[in-house]
């Protein structure tokens, strides 16, 4: 997901990332103007209806994130009528197949703001109770070892499913719903951990079309019917319903995608609202070309299509699986930029196929698709094995400015996993570009070779599931042969950066540079990552140093050639840190 039209990465990178020569990467740091940013996402601290955890106490037991039995909904289908659009109404019915807990008495669903009419328990009416956040549903007889859930409901939905005008005043509904406003229009175990099948049954008014996630199984009398082959998280289960104009943009992963379609691949179409389909198909020319780049850096696509739809999302993009929303004001306005598209198609294997199995670790998610966002336009848009002009690699630019984010970022008090209880609070720093930050100094510490195994051979054990922290540790540990405890501890599990003073004394026919770091106690001292520096002699030339950080001070004795007129940390961009003083003396 990005956040509401901020999140951008535009211009040019290129491949090489010139990790290996600090003497020939030495030039000026300064980012190039075209370059993209690694942003900081900037959305409301509050979703249009609170949610769930800010409720009032319901009227039946909540369950929290982490605490919710072993309830598995294994496929929900969805029958929803739109019919009534003009009146914001739907009348729905919701069948659940799942698996409850061993021996429970009742099942606990989530669901808000609309009014059930009756529940039945494999075909047979059951009892059930509806809280304010909650629908119990308590057979007589208990559970088996599986079960379908039927609920016939129906109202207008508060969150969740948003029906409104599109530009041109015709009635649009459109579901929103990460983190857990799902529940808002259908009962569901509405946790990222629990994935599930779903299809989907539309009916809506003439004129009308319906995108979903799946594929598309028939159209018959204004019904739309869509399903799904593989488990996708429920945040991303979505529906949009517009007069769309529809084009095809192109196949891609031929031959490397599970659930393909007829001819073998994935089509990637988009689904524009009256006006917009022009830009629409100028705007996305390289969506099939990203997907086949992903392939096959990641491993296979997994889902059966690939549908770019402009919608009433409140974010900037919105990575449902296989079919991404993005905000209608900036297609409308054709204000937006590849970058979004990027990083919204690398969600379908990190956010979508391959989940977060808790909301804390939010940023093997958003972390990954604002890292690899920058990779694609890196490695399209760059000159492989060159420099640019001012000797810094491209890639550079976007760290460097990811890098301002995160020091002007109150997030930085906190550490990436968050166990904050506020999930739209994870919008931040720590998520996006630190996340990226993260992969960009694990890429440096262990190598090309060891991090791209790594990254592969973590989607394919997780694709399809849920992950965390540990599950990227261990798999870059297997990969490199490096125990990479440490790392993960002071980057992902502690607040932070370093914060580096310098200072500078001649001894003799030796300088001595000192490199202090003087962040907060509060923060940990890193330690085993690499910083580079380059002294700048003036009339002298340039020296080029590599060390390691080991301690809260290092000091660095080097041959003198002359007065130091300058002397830059980190040049090409490889650590997360802020220069906090530069002193120099005689």
């Amino acid at each position: 997901m990005t956040s509401p039209s901020r999140i951008r990465v535009n211009g040019r990178l290129m491949l090489a990332l010139c990790l290996t020569s600090i003497a020939g990467c030495a030039g000026n740091p300064e980012p190039a103007a075209e370059a993209p940013a690694m942003p900081a996402p900037s959305v409301d601290p509050l979703p249009r209806v609170q949610p769930v955890d800010a409720l009032p106490e319901p009227g039946v037991e909540r369950r929290s994130s982490t605490d919710r039995g072993h309830l598995d909904v294994t496929h929900y289908d969805l029958q929803i009528d739109l019919r009534q659009l003009a009146d914001t109404l739907i009348d729905a019915v919701a069948r659940l197949d799942l698996i409850p807990e061993p021996g429970a008495r009742h099942v606990d669903l989530d669901f808000v703001g609309m009014e059930v009419d009756s529940v039945k328990l494999d075909g047979i009416e059951a009892t059930f109770e509806q809280g304010p956040d909650l629908l119990r549903v308590e057979p007589a007889g208990g559970f088996g070892e599986a079960a379908t859930v039927e609920v016939f409901y129906g109202g207008r939905p508060m969150d969740g499913l948003f029906i409104g005008p599109d530009p041109a005043g015709d009635l649009t509904a459109f579901a929103d719903n990460w983190p857990n406003r799902a529940r808002w229009w259908f009962p569901a175990n509405d946790t990222p951990s629990d994935k599930a099948t779903a299809e989907f049954t539309v009916r809506v008014p003439d004129g009308y079309a319906v995108v979903a996630n799946g594929r598309l199984i028939s159209v018959e009398n204004n019904t739309w019917y869509w399903r799904t082959d593989v488990d996708i998280p429920v945040y991303t289960m979505v529906i949009g319903v517009a007069k769309f104009e529809r084009a095809a943009i192109g196949n891609a992963a031929c031959g490397q995608a599970p659930v393909a379609g007829d001819s073998g691949c994935v089509p990637v179409t988009i689904w524009a609202l009256p006006g917009s389909g022009a830009y629409g198909e100028q705007r996305f020319s390289r969506a099939a070309d990203m997907v086949d780049f992903y392939t096959e850096m990641f491993g296979r696509y997994p889902y059966e299509k690939l549908a770019h739809v402009q919608s009433s999302t409140r974010f900037g993009g919105m990575e449902n699986s296989s079919a991404i929303f993005y905000a209608m004001g900036g297609w409308a306005e054709e204000r937006m930029g590849e970058g979004v598209i990027a990083h919204e198609t690398v969600h379908q294997w990190f956010g979508d196929s391959v989940t977060p199995s808790e909301w804390s670790h939010l940023w093997v998610s958003e972390g990954f698709a604002t890292y690899f966002a920058a990779v694609y336009f890196q490695a399209r848009d760059g000159v492989e094995g060159a420099q640019v002009a001012d000797g810094s690699a491209p890639i550079a630019a976007a760290m460097a400015r990811g890098r301002q984010a995160i020091i002007g970022s109150d997030a930085s008090n906190r550490p990436v996993v968050d166990e904050r209880s506020d999930l739209f609070g994870l919008l931040n720093t720590n998520s996006y570009p630190k996340g990226g930050w993260i992969l960009h100094m694990l890429r440096v510490k262990i190598g090309e070779e060891a991090f791209w195994q790594g990254i592969r051979a973590y989607y394919a054990e997780h694709e399809n599931g849920v992950a965390d922290t540990e599950d990227v540790r261990r798999a870059m540990e297997q990969a490199s042969g490096q125990d990479l405890e440490a790392f993960f501890e002071q980057w992902a599990y502690s607040p932070g950066f370093p914060k580096l003073a310098v200072s500078s004394v001649t001894d003799g026919d030796e300088v001595v540079i000192t490199i202090d770091q003087v962040q907060s106690e509060e923060w940990p001292t890193f330690t085993g990552v690499r910083l580079d520096l380059v002294i700048d002699w003036g009339p002298g030339g340039y020296s080029g140093y590599r060390l390691w950080l080991s301690s809260r001070s290092e000091e660095l004795r080097v041959p003198s050639r002359g007065e130091i007129e300058e002397i830059r940390l980190d040049p090409i961009v490889i650590l997360l840190m802020e220069e906090v003083e530069t002193e120099t003396a005689p």
